[in-house]
């Protein structure tokens, strides 16, 4: 929702001021506070954890993420949903999107939505302040494939459950994502490369960034 966006816009904002000791206090606050979280409530990070024989007090100091064995992506995939998802959780109450597939494959990814809602706040305010640009400059995104390859490779991992395929902007802003889209434009390197400069010089963007 818009009001804890623009909590964790406040949050964000403040907390990399931070002096140095106080930053890490709290990284190792969070890192303590997740490591609980994921061996009470996932099954496999509690699995992993335990044939190391860790349990969560073990992992106290960022010195102590050594000790964490390596999870990979073809485990937490294959776990979907009874092993890998918090135990207990909706997945009707979260959003689902989809990773590229560039490393493997697919694979979905769900955000709740306080999670969502902290996504959103490093998106749109703390990652383009950080570049000294305003939230309301014009961004132009190059991105690998084209719109309707992007939605099948959502459709296919949508296990086949009935989840509604939701936009993550408008479930964490509401109607201000409507004001916030003409601000942001997304070309495909499908496109030849004509097309694509001719979209770039057309939209007159402050900022582009790329993935491939």
């Amino acid at each position: 929702m818009i009001s804890r966006v623009l909590r964790y816009c406040y949050e964000l904002s403040r907390n990399q001021w931070l002096k140095p000791g106080e930053l890490r206090k709290l990284q190792e606050k969070r890192l303590r506070a997740i490591i609980r979280h994921a061996y009470e409530k996932v099954q496999l990070y509690h699995s992993k954890l335990n044939s190391a024989g860790l349990k969560p007090d073990d992992i106290r100091t960022i010195e102590d993420l050594k000790k964490i064995p390596f999870v990979t992506k073809e485990e937490v995939r294959n776990g979907i949903p009874g092993q890998s998802i918090v135990k207990g959780y909706d997945l009707e109450d979260c959003v689902q999107a989809s990773t590229s597939g560039t490393s493997g494959g697919p694979m979905p990814v769900f955000y709740d939505k306080r999670f969502l809602d902290y996504s959103m706040a490093n998106w749109y305010f703390r990652k383009i302040m950080a570049m000294g640009l305003s939230p309301l400059d014009k961004r132009a995104s190059i991105e690998y494939g084209a719109p309707e390859l992007n939605t099948v490779n959502i459709e296919r991992t949508t296990m086949n459950r009935g989840l509604k395929l939701k936009s993550r902007g408008r479930v964490a802003l509401g109607p201000v994502v409507s004001l916030l889209r003409h601000l942001r434009k997304r070309i495909y390197i499908a496109d030849n490369a004509e097309e694509v400069l001719a979209e770039i010089v057309k939209f007159q963007p402050k900022l582009i960034d790329g993935n491939t």
